[in-house]
């Protein structure tokens, strides 16, 4: 659902930005549709969790 949200927003090579980064979904989206994908997370210790998806 967000790789169709992002290909219908966005073009190859274009930066997706997350607020609210989560689990990094929108980060995997948005390199499997050729985005640069970039999250903010307030809590570092959830970075580790994403960074391992």
């Amino acid at each position: 659902m967000v790789m169709d949200a992002i290909r219908s927003t966005s073009k190859r090579g274009e930066i997706v930005l997350d607020p609210f980064g989560g689990s990094g979904s929108t980060l995997i989206a948005a390199e499997k549709t050729k985005c640069h994908g970039r999250l903010i997370k307030y809590e570092p210790s959830y970075c580790e969790v994403t960074i391992r998806r």
